[in-house]
This record gives C-alpha cells, sequence and structure tokens, in this order.
C-alpha cells in the first residue's frame, strides 16, 4: 500500500491513537508518581522545639519526617541547660517533609570571658568597660591614694583578679578606688626581706600603697616572683622618721639574690626602738 494511502487509512489512526495513549498514560503516571514521592503541595505546621532537650527533637524530628541542625549556642539563666532556646522556622509555620529546622541550645555551662584591666581608668570607664565584656561593677571602696577617683585594685569574691581570668559572664567585680591624699601623715615601715603579699598587708595597716614594683632581671617565672622579696624601698625606712601623707607609695625592688639584701627588718626596727626609748629618756 502506498505511504500516502496508509497515512490516511484507518489503520493508521487506530495505530496513532495506541501510541499517544500509551504516551498520556505513561505521563500521567510519573506526574502522579513524583507528586505522591515530594507530597506535592502537602505542609504541616512546624513542632514547637522551644525547652525540649536535642534527643526529643530527634524523636520528633523522625516522626515528622524533618531534619534539623543546631546552629548556636547561647547560655540563658531562665532555660534548662541543653534546651532549645530558639527555633528557624518558628512553632506553626507550614513546612513541607523533610524541611531542615534550625536551632539554638541553651549551653551547659555559664558563658566564660576574660577579665579586662580596669585598673588606672575613672570609676565611669571601668563601668563602660566591664558592660562590654559582659560584667557588672559591684561595690565600690575608696580608700587614701594619689591617683583620686581613678581605680586602684579589682576584686572578684573578695580577692584581687588579674586581666585574662576567665571568669563567669555577668559576674560583678568590686573596685577599689583612690580618694586622694590626706593631710595626715603616717611613718614609712620597714619592707626589706619582706616577699611582696606581706609588705602589702604592712602598708596597708600604715595606710600606704605598694608603688612601682621592680622585680631583677634573673626572675622569670611565677615561682620566682613569690620567693623574691624586698632588697630596695623608696621612701628608705630611716628609723621612724620618714612620714607620708596617707595613701601615698611606696616603690619596691625584689631579688632572689641573697647578697642584696644588706638590711633586714628585725635589726633595723629593734634598733629604731632603742631610739625611741633614748628619745623618751632624753625628755625625762
Amino acid at each position: 500500500m502506498p505511504t500516502s494511502k496508509f497515512l490516511l487509512s484507518k489503520r493508521f489512526f487506530i495505530h496513532l491513537g495506541i501510541i499517544l495513549s500509551i504516551w498520556i498514560i505513561v505521563i500521567l503516571i510519573v506526574f502522579f508518581s513524583l507528586k505522591v514521592y515530594t507530597h506535592h503541595n502537602e505542609t504541616f505546621p512546624t513542632p514547637n522545639f522551644i525547652g525540649l532537650q536535642k534527643d526529643d527533637v530527634k524523636k520528633i524530628c523522625n516522626e515528622k519526617q524533618l531534619r534539623f541542625e543546631i546552629i548556636d549556642s547561647v547560655y540563658n539563666n531562665e532555660a534548662t541547660p541543653g534546651s532549645i532556646v530558639d527555633q528557624y522556622p518558628q512553632s506553626g509555620v507550614n513546612v513541607k517533609i523533610n524541611r531542615k529546622i534550625f536551632l539554638t541550645i541553651n549551653a551547659l555551662e555559664k558563658e566564660k570571658v576574660p577579665m579586662p584591666d580596669l585598673t588606672g581608668i575613672s570609676i565611669r570607664e571601668a563601668t563602660a568597660q566591664a558592660k562590654i565584656y559582659g560584667l557588672k561593677i559591684g561595690n565600690l571602696k575608696f580608700i587614701q591614694d594619689i591617683a583620686k577617683n581613678n581605680v586602684i585594685y579589682q576584686l572578684y569574691k573578695g580577692e584581687k583578679i588579674k586581666q585574662g581570668t576567665k571568669i563567669t559572664k555577668g559576674s560583678i567585680i568590686d573596685l577599689v578606688v583612690g580618694s586622694g591624699l590626706s593631710n595626715k601623715t603616717t611613718f614609712v615601715p620597714c619592707l626589706y626581706g619582706m616577699n611582696k603579699d606581706n609588705a602589702e598587708i604592712k602598708l596597708n595597716n600604715a595606710a600606704l600603697n605598694i608603688g612601682a614594683v621592680i622585680y631583677d632581671d634573673n626572675i622569670k617565672t611565677t615561682v620566682d616572683s613569690i620567693s623574691a622579696v624586698i632588697w630596695k624601698q623608696y621612701p628608705e625606712f630611716n628609723y621612724g622618721k620618714t612620714q607620708l601623707n596617707l595613701g601615698s607609695p611606696v616603690d619596691i625592688w625584689l631579688t632572689n639574690d641573697s647578697t642584696k639584701i644588706t638590711q633586714h627588718c628585725d635589726s633595723l626596727e629593734e634598733q629604731d626602738k632603742l631610739y625611741d626609748m633614748e628619745d623618751d629618756n632624753w625628755e625625762l
């Protein structure tokens, strides 16, 4: 049969109809299969994960065919450690199956921050600096010192704290502030042979402060500095004759070289008492 007659024949149209029907059926099967597989336009509200622990989140996500990722951690005093404190999308927002939920968890431990150096600046500056680090200023204690209204020491739980020490964010820092010098005077005590801590106690008892602290070059470690003792002070101990205004600083030099320690407070102070007795006798 010629091709032209076949294309116009009933048989051709029957074959064409069968082929088109098969293609339509295939397309419909693929379309509905993809719709079922992808859950086309099928959504449901996002569960509320706030306050839940990670294991609970995992269980719910498995049931709902969702995925989750913890993208951040913060510390909230009012939330349970390890619990979810934020989520995206928020609860109630419609999502599809296999959607990833982004979560923020409450840290198990409080956040730590390095202690800033608040010494040598005004109270206002110290307060602003502490706020940057998430710290709070507590009590202010004023002592007589030449640096009026400047921070002399910074205290954490009653103890001096060094710059860089890790402490809990939100901690309270107390400040010891200079109130200026007094018109009253006090005698300079003998510090020779004492370590820095004992010298500071003795100076405080005399209403004086430690000024510059100079270590020998051979003092390299913390252990070296702890064992070091004072071999020189300024103003010098002068048998109860040298006086300073209350709150004045006394500079000290420390060493581990015993040959440098040529004076000892025990003998000098004993001699000072003898001078006092002689003065009393002269008065009599």
